[in-house]
């Protein structure tokens, strides 16, 4: 384990190789990886169903009351809160464009039109917590937009989830239970408050506390830190900082950074190997070398091309019909589930549907973007094994990727999904567009179907549900996923080719400037020599030690 100081050093060391190397391409990733790794929060996510009470015990947190309770559903937003010496907000539109304002002006401006809040304030309990970020997410029962919109935000932002349950509520929600298996593939750091503890007696919190913790554990395959309190508790403070102790922050920085640094280290080894191996050369066939490259580029954008033929017929048939199959087949088994949601209203039934929808599309993509990932990569690797700097390029990504795909998370997941995001940019940008926009027209969907709520009888409800309402809800999915895979489908192809460009263009740059030492005769072959040795021997020193970390 590293502290946040040492991956800030390691960063910094392969910053100045690489400026001294003149990796160009390498310089300004490592410099915003390097910010990154300063300006580095723990994000403390307040998760659970709507009245749990996550807004109550984030104002006794504070000890003032300065969020409102118990505001409509449909009207949540997630909230970010912080410590600032200078108290202001900061208003995300839904176009991406940032209000800054005071903090008692936020009321002014309409929520739904909003994306996010964030509030820094000048609070003395805030300030005891360095680089902490609070984040108040909508119920899980919240408006299907203001959910959806906040899960795609911090589904690779958070640092810990805190899970609140009300203890009056006896055991997990299936909506609880659904949040629990969606982020089991990205994190299993997760606290278990009790909340409204305040009338329950000891044996009774015991009890629940137990069998939420065992629930827990059964889901994520990890028994979670678990404490039980109220907004009536003046301790709230303490708490929540021992619950936050639970997690080494070392650990959560090199969850989040080891990977990157590791990539791009691998990515100088290689471009350095391209040089060293160069030295001997002559400016002509250096300009060889430089010209066969950038044929190179031009080959990964044909194989791509190709390769985008295969992927848009594997997504358009074999993709969509397992998406659409299990969604289907995860609305059928919980058909007398929707049909008590439908008999309580549209908003129920809607966010019934949308629980039970979210996460068997993000699984899907989880499962596809990895194995449509790993074909990609595969055919370029076989297809180009004569050029040496491409084959090192993909090793190089393909090392990385063995690596991470070691690393279990829980259960039988790993970190390949995880290491693919992080590693080549493949972010929730790329599954958020499909996924909010099927997500999103779910209650167009459910009016649709509101003439069908009239039946007093359960099995006949529940047939009326499995035979007219999720056939035409799967039917009426089945072009918006088409549209939205072919999203998926350009965005791929555009990060896996811009990765491999940035990398060839990386082994360009040194090629080009030892062609340049060599014209200007700035450094004899044996100092350049001995100065590459070093800087390999320092990566392969910083690669060695990252390694151990993964």
């Amino acid at each position: 384990m590293y502290s946040i100081e040492n991956l800030i050093n390691l960063t910094s060391n392969l910053n100045i190789i690489s400026s001294k190397q003149s990796l160009t391409e390498i310089d300004n990733l490592l410099l915003n990886l390097e910010n990154e790794l300063r300006d580095f929060s723990i994000k403390i996510v307040f998760v659970g169903s709507f009245n749990a009470g996550k807004t109550s015990l984030i104002n006794t947190l504070l000890d003032e009351d300065r969020f409102k309770e118990n505001i409509r559903p449909e009207t949540a937003i997630a909230t970010e809160i912080t410590y600032s010496q200078e108290p202001f907000a900061q208003l995300t539109h839904k176009d991406g464009e940032t209000i800054k304002c005071q903090v008692h002006e936020v009321d002014k401006y309409d929520i739904t039109q909003y994306y996010k809040y964030k509030f820094f304030l000048n609070n003395d309990r805030l300030s005891n917590f360095e680089n902490l970020i609070i984040v108040d997410m909508p119920g899980f029962d919240s408006g299907v937009e203001a959910h959806n919109k906040a899960m795609m935000q911090y589904i690779n932002e958070a640092s810990i989830y805190v899970l609140v349950l009300d203890v009056e509520k006896g055991t997990l929600s299936q909506s609880t239970v659904n949040f629990l298996q969606e982020i089991s593939s990205y994190s299993n750091n997760i606290i278990l408050i009790l909340n409204k503890c305040d009338k329950q007696t000891s044996e009774n919190i015991s009890k629940v506390m137990d069998n939420s913790s065992q629930m827990i554990a059964n889901i994520t395959g990890y028994q979670p830190p678990a404490f039980s309190t109220s907004k009536y508790n003046c301790d709230t403070l303490e708490l929540l900082s021992d619950a936050v102790n639970q997690f080494d922050k070392d650990m959560l920085v090199n969850q989040r950074f080891v990977a990157k640094i590791l990539y791009h280290a691998r990515t100088m080894k290689t471009a350095l190997l391209t040089k060293k191996s160069s030295i001997i050369c002559d400016t002509h066939e250096l300009d060889r070398k430089i010209h066969d490259a950038n044929l190179e580029k031009d080959k990964i954008v044909q194989i791509l091309q190709n390769e985008k033929i295969k992927l848009h017929q594997t997504l358009q048939n074999q993709v969509k019909a397992q998406v659409l199959s299990d969604a289907r087949t995860a609305l059928m088994s919980n058909a007398s589930s929707l049909a008590t949601s439908a008999k309580a209203g549209n908003d129920s039934f809607s966010n019934a549907v949308n629980s039970i929808l979210r996460p068997v599309f993000l699984n899907s993509m989880e499962r596809h973007i990895e194995m449509s990932f790993n074909t990609i990569i595969s055919n370029i690797q076989v297809s180009y094994l004569d050029a040496s700097y491409i084959n090192d390029i993909v090793n190089n990504v393909m090392e990385g990727l063995s690596k991470l795909q070691q690393t279990p998370v829980s259960g039988e997941k790993n970190l390949l999904y995880k290491g693919i995001l992080g590693i080549l940019g493949i972010t929730t940008s790329v599954v958020a567009p499909w996924l909010e926009v099927l997500i999103l027209f779910v209650p167009d969907i459910i009016n649709f179907f509101v003439g069908m709520f009239n039946s007093n009888q359960d099995e006949e409800f529940i047939a009326k549900i499995k035979g007219e309402i999720i056939p035409n809800i799967i039917s009426k999915i089945e072009p918006e996923l088409s549209h939205s895979l072919q999203q998926t489908e350009n965005e791929m192809i555009q990060v896996i080719e811009d990765e491999f460009n940035k990398q060839i263009q990386t082994n360009i740059t040194v090629l080009e400037d030892l062609k340049q030492q060599k014209e200007q005769q700035t450094q004899n072959i044996e100092s350049l020599r001995n100065e590459l040795e070093d800087d390999l021997s320092a990566i392969e020193n910083i690669i060695t030690q990252l390694e151990q970390l993964i």
